[in-house]
Order: structure tokens, then sequence, then C-alpha cells
């Protein structure tokens, strides 16, 4: 029981998360915003929800974050793996991928893609970084 009350207090921190099953390149959306979950009704593929997420909401060095084919690679012995952007809508966000299994040959087969609003702090650190440049 503690377990579930642990996982639901670290999820609450993200604003959305999906376990992607690259293998099978296929993919759960665990939690996410209605609008998000509207764009998403007709996906069928993990390959393809991380395009529609490039090519809707983000900038397009995501797809490099994203890309399946390379992701066990980059992550490695990593524990995860992060990219901060901004949004279409202007806000700050941290995307982490975590590997969630491996399979025989010790490759990552799955993972979870989670994004956490960080809006309120980045804005508050390129604040601070030009009040530095002013001062020097």
């Amino acid at each position: 029981m503690i377990r579930i009350f642990f996982i639901k207090a670290i999820s609450n921190i993200y604003v959305m998360y999906i376990m992607i099953d690259i293998e099978n390149n296929s993919f759960d959306i665990v939690k996410s915003p209605e609008r998000v979950k509207e764009v998403f009704s007709g996906v069928s593929a993990a390959s393809e929800l991380l395009e529609t997420i490039c090519t809707r909401f983000v900038a397009e060095e995501y797809a490099a974050f994203t890309e399946l084919e390379t992701l066990s690679e980059r992550l490695g012995d990593k524990d995860y793996i992060e990219m901060v952007h901004c949004s279409d809508r202007g806000c700050w966000i941290r995307d982490i991928i975590i590997p969630n299994g491996k399979n025989a040959n010790g490759r990552i087969n799955s993972v979870i893609l989670a994004l956490r609003d960080i809006d309120e702090l980045k804005k508050k650190e390129i604040e601070y970084q030009e009040k530095l440049k002013k001062v020097t």
C-alpha cells in the first residue's frame, strides 16, 4: 500500500507520462491533459505518437531526443535522459525518458516518457541570468 502512495505522489509532479514499448512500437498514455488526448485519439504506433508530439507541441530537436531506434544506445547504463524545451504555448517543459524494461539481450525494450512543467522555475532562472548580465 505504501508503494502505491509513493508512486502516486511522484506521478503528481508530471503533467503527462506515457509507457512506450519500443519493440512493439506501441504506447499507453497513463496521464495527459485533455487537449493532448484529443490530438492522439487516432494515433496507434509509438513512433507516430512521438512524431505528432514533435510536430504539434515542440521543436524539431525533440525528434532526435525521442528517436526509438537509437534510444537504447543513448540511454546505455544511465538511469534516464532528459531534455528541456519550450512548448508550443510558450511554457517550459522538462521531458525525461526512463528505462522501464530490457529484453533477454539486455537491450532496453520499454521506457517511460514523463513531462514536467518547469515554466515558473525556468522563467525565474532566465530572469536571474538577465540580471547577472546587467551587473557584469
